[in-house]
This record gives structure tokens, sequence and C-alpha cells, in this order.
């Protein structure tokens, strides 16, 4: 999340601008530069994944310049539970990135958010286990 928000994750828009000979569009959509606001948050496959979530972050509006401006806002309006969910999805969605990129492998979205909810309970459940000895 910090990497996101300091827009420094490796992205094909960054890698490209470092002169890395790079397709710079993204790996889901291919129609967009693949930078942090749009592979997290605005392209078509992510919106997928989010419109699958529960909760307000389906009523988020779908475009945003900055990542962590888009981090700001949520803060503001989410508990911290859902803020918890909203990064953990995050994470998962760049992790499915990688691994359409680096292992060919395309995540379906319900996949994507099953798995950033089963990591966070199980975080919830460790942290929890660790207070309690």
């Amino acid at each position: 999340m910090w990497r996101a928000c300091a827009d420094i994750l490796p992205t094909r828009d960054k890698l490209h601008r470092r002169r890395v000979d790079v397709d710079r569009n993204c790996v889901f959509c291919r129609q967009q530069p693949e930078t942090n606001a749009h592979l997290l948050w605005e392209c078509p496959f992510a919106r997928n994944v989010w419109s699958l979530s529960s909760g307000k972050v389906q009523k988020c509006r779908n475009e945003v310049w900055d990542f962590f401006q888009l981090f700001r806002v949520l803060e503001e309006k989410l508990t911290m539970k859902e803020l918890e969910q909203w990064a953990t999805t995050t994470w998962a969605i760049w992790n499915a990135r990688n691994r359409a990129h680096f292992e060919k492998i395309q995540t379906q979205p319900q996949t994507i958010l099953d798995s950033s909810i089963d990591l966070l309970t199980t975080y919830h459940t460790l942290t929890a286990t660790q207070e309690n000895t």
C-alpha cells in the first residue's frame, strides 16, 4: 500500500518512463497505460473485483488522478474494517497482475476478492491468538 501511495510500484508505465523496453499498456485491459491508479482502481478488470465487494467501495467514483488521493478519500469514507479490506484487496489485485504478467495466469475477480478476504481473516485470527497468549 505504501508503494502504491508513494507511486513507486513497478508498473508498466513507470518502467516505460525509465526507458525499459515494455509495452506501457495495462496487462489486463491493454487499453490504458498501466499506472497505479489505473491498474488498482480504474481498469475494467479491477472494477470487476470492486463490484463484487460489499459496502461503500462500490459507490466510489471510478476515475482517480492519483492513487494516494484515492486512499485519502477512502480513509475519510470507510470504517477501519472496510479500509483494511480495501487495502488487502488492492494487494490481491497487484498480486493477480504479477501472476498475469510473469506466469501468464489470469485469476478470476471472485477468486481475487475471496483470497483477500481469507487473507485478512487469517491475519485477524492470528493476531487475536497472539494477543491472548
